[in-house]
């Protein structure tokens, strides 16, 4: 999911730790090749005080996002490089996927639609890719999704030039940006301390859409929470203004969300220095975003797998139980 987002404040830039960083949500071992923003390559680490490393399990994209069409239906040359980092299927077997392209320094939303073969769909912004601009410089989806009238709505983070927000942007069945959601297709939500990143969404049946990540506080790092009301405004019924903040005894974040028959939204992540210890961290939210206090303890749940556990994402069985999975020290890690 996220690429190319900023370090937390207290984390070590050495090498060794950033390639940890890139393993510790699962899918890749420490001391497999580590990349780097293209503005890091040619420099060192101490010489990169803004050194964005990739935090998520990651696929080189094989598809190129090059121009096809006007405005942000596409880029304006060839990207420089592109990754894939969720994907959704339509309802008629079609394959969207959402990530990030780098086209001219400058890291953007992008998306791409398969068709059932595997092909690009020419009709999905002219010949099958989409990019958009939201902040300006670094702008990456983390996560996406398709509503029930076949929109789709992708999440993830944007630049502010001195943090990130929350971003979203929603498309049209043709690739086009929405004008009625937010300002021109795009959203971007600021929790107030500088590193707000969103990992994962939900869209409810009434479309509203739910998204959660991590959002930096005056303290630890902690899981963040916004509903967001068909047009893109923040949701005011949930939370405090739409926003929902929930600190946990360390770092926390936000990495995979379901919400279950009865409207409550269960989230999953993790808490913990992320280097030396670190946990699986659920908590269950009542529709209104408060705590549920009948989940775990204050509406929390905390789980050691042996000193390090890291969850990436969460499933709601037929029965209501919940299956996280995720990595403990370069093995997968599942708890339900």
């Amino acid at each position: 999911m996220p690429r190319r987002l900023p370090p937390r404040r207290s984390r070590d830039l050495s090498p060794e730790h950033l390639d940890f960083v890139l393993s510790r949500l699962g899918g890749r071992e420490a001391g497999s090749e580590t990349r780097y923003a293209p503005a890091c390559r040619d420099r060192t680490v101490d010489e990169q005080p803004d050194l964005l490393p990739l935090p998520r399990p990651w696929r080189r994209a094989v598809t190129s996002i090059s121009r096809s069409g006007p405005g942000e239906r596409s880029s304006r040359g060839s990207a420089e490089e592109a990754d894939a980092n969720a994907m959704a299927l339509q309802r008629d077997g079609k394959i969207v996927t959402a990530g990030d392209a780098v086209v001219r320094g400058v890291v953007r939303f992008a998306l791409a639609r398969y068709r059932t073969d595997g092909t690009l769909d020419p009709s999905f912004g002219g010949n099958g890719k989409v990019t958009t601009r939201i902040g300006p410089s670094v702008d990456v989806a983390t996560s996406v999704a398709i509503q029930r009238d076949g929109r789709i709505v992708a999440a993830g983070a944007s630049s502010t030039g001195t943090g990130y927000d929350f971003a979203l942007a929603r498309y049209d069945s043709t690739g086009r940006l929405d004008p009625t959601f937010g300002v021109k297709g795009r959203v971007t939500t600021d929790f107030g301390h500088g590193e707000d990143v969103a990992f994962d969404l939900a869209i409810l049946p009434d479309g509203r859409v739910v998204v959660c990540g991590l959002a930096a506080t005056t303290g630890n790092d902690a899981f963040a929470l916004a509903r967001y009301r068909p047009d893109g405004t923040l949701d005011p019924t949930f939370g405090r203004h739409g926003k929902k903040i929930t600190t946990f005894p360390d770092n926390a974040e936000a990495t995979g969300l379901a919400i279950q028959s009865d409207g409550k939204i269960v989230v999953a992540g993790s808490n913990g220095d992320q280097e030396y210890y670190s946990q699986f961290a659920l908590a269950r939210y009542r529709p209104n975003g408060a705590l549920d206090l009948t989940f775990g303890q204050g509406g929390r749940v905390l789980t050691d797998l042996g000193g390090f556990g890291v969850a990436s994402d969460l499933a709601l069985q037929p029965d209501g139980k919940l299956v996280v999975a995720g990595a403990t020290r370069r093995r997968f890690a599942l708890a339900r």
